[in-house]
């Protein structure tokens, strides 16, 4: 995992947490077939879960989180498909919808602290972008 602190016309943080392990990184280095590297992926149900606590925040704060996982990826989509190529121009939406990440926003209003939890079952990403709401005309 990584937090890295934005500066500039838009402060905030970004978190990105990945949760993989060293078979699946392993299928990157060979020619695996797409079968293996399913059995590989379905196998690994190990839990990540990850508490950030970021510090000397006060004000009222956008958190966007973005989550990728074992449900959501293009490869699941091929492989519900056993890996055929879908025919047709019209094949390529369906695959697109399903592959996007999953996004949640919310608010949360601080005085010292923001509480964030990243959890993950199984391989997956997550990123989550922090970032400190300016209400027009305010000054602060």
């Amino acid at each position: 995992y990584s937090v890295v602190r934005l500066d500039g016309k838009t402060s905030g943080y970004v978190v990105v947490a990945f949760h993989y392990n060293d078979e699946m990184e392993g299928l990157c280095a060979r020619n695996a077939t797409v079968h293996e590297t399913r059995d590989v992926l379905d196998s690994f149900m190990d839990e990540l879960d990850i508490n950030f606590s970021l510090r000397n925040l006060s004000g009222e704060h956008r958190v966007t989180r973005y989550s990728m996982d074992a449900g959501n990826n293009l490869f699941d989509y091929m492989a519900k498909l056993d890996f055929r190529n879908p025919q047709g121009r019209g094949e390529t939406v369906p695959a697109l919808l399903y592959s996007m990440p999953s996004v949640e926003v919310y608010t949360e209003n601080t005085t010292r602290e923001l509480g964030l939890n990243v959890s993950l079952k199984g391989p997956g990403a997550q990123f989550v972008v922090v970032q400190k709401i300016v209400k027009e005309g305010i000054s602060e």
